[in-house]
């Protein structure tokens, strides 16, 4: 297989049988919020059900050009309407996708689902904390972490938590009702696993790292399964790559090929590849296939890392002094 280009994946983006149009009432999941579509004028609006109906997408349907359609000035919030802004439907492997390009890259994708808000969350989030760790502690001490669905296996005992929310949304907070490790913790993303912050409820119902409370030095949770990638679960779940820097963006890219046994050329990837006990070289690319969630993957890191720094409004471990964890 051939290095896949951007151009490559915005084409299979767009590729596959035609999808059905966004019918009235119809559901569509962006990663984090629940949109409803409705139809007027002409025009299709997604809308925010968990913003209050703040966050608008308004799409035009292009004539002649079944399944693509332009954006208006009315959208808000997370969509920079200064660039080229299109969007597609498209379907693969069963799912329905509305995939929005700016500047020729893509920027947004929406997943249409008849789940509610709490089963499409569930379905997405758990698998992005799900794994074995080894989590070093403030004062150095070393423990076993096995985080699954509703527990989690901290040296051997193992407790009860609730994902929290806010809005609807995951705010990556675990609350441990009891037992060891009992209570709320931010779990901050970073490329080897996650740094983790002891939290609290605050009087205006927002969650809150206690750095002036306790040692303000993270629990460092690193994978620790030989068997597969951090980003395997890449292969399942869209990416929300607000959460990183382009540094860490790149390599979660090559992750994913990793994952498929691809052959790297460059001398630094080949070393880091190496090292990593689950990553099996094939003896070419050519036999290569990602499924579409992994092209889709691949193809919203590459418009993520097109955009100018100034334009990503990222919440990640490499910007220090995060407080309000409702800001994610």
């Amino acid at each position: 297989m051939k290095r896949i280009s951007l151009i490559a994946l915005c084409m299979l983006a767009a590729i596959g049988l035609h999808a059905q149009p966004l019918g009235p009432g119809t559901r569509w999941f962006d990663g984090r919020n629940m949109f409803v579509a409705s139809e007027g004028s002409g025009k299709i609006t997604l809308t925010s059900a968990d913003d209050g109906g703040k966050t608008k997408f308004v799409l035009n349907p292009i004539p002649d050009q079944m399944d693509w359609f332009t954006l208006d000035g009315e959208n808000t919030n997370s969509v920079i309407l200064s660039q080229i802004t299109l969007a597609s439907l498209t379907e693969d492997e069963g799912r329905k996708m509305l995939v929005i390009y700016q500047g020729g890259m893509v920027a947004k994708l929406f997943e249409r689902t008849a789940l509610s808000s709490d089963e499409i969350i569930a379905e997405r989030w758990y698998p992005t904390v799900r794994g074995k760790y080894s989590c070093t502690t403030p004062e150095g001490k070393i423990l076993a972490v096995t985080v699954g669905d509703d527990i989690i296996t901290i040296d051997g005992e193992t407790v009860g938590y609730k994902m929290v929310k806010s809005n609807g949304a995951p705010l990556d907070v675990v609350d441990i009702q009891d037992g060891v490790g009992k209570g709320a913790w931010h779990f901050v993303r970073t490329i080897d696993g996650f740094n983790v912050y002891r939290s609290k409820l605050n009087a205006t119902g927002e969650y809150e790292e206690l750095y002036d409370e306790v040692d303000d030095r993270p629990y460092v949770l690193n994978w620790a399964d030989p068997t597969q990638s951090r980003w395997s679960y890449l292969s399942e779940v869209f990416i929300i790559p607000i959460h990183f820097t382009k540094e860490s963006l790149r390599l979660i890219r090559e992750h994913i090929l990793a994952q498929h046994g691809y052959v790297f050329r460059d001398k630094q990837l080949k070393e880091y590849f190496k090292a990593q006990p689950w990553y099996k070289p094939g003896k070419d690319n050519d036999s290569i296939n990602l499924n579409f969630i992994e092209q889709m993957n691949i193809s919203r890191i590459q418009g993520e890392e097109s955009k100018a720094d100034e334009e990503r409004n990222r919440v990640t471990e490499e910007v220090p002094g995060i407080k309000n964890v409702t800001n994610q």
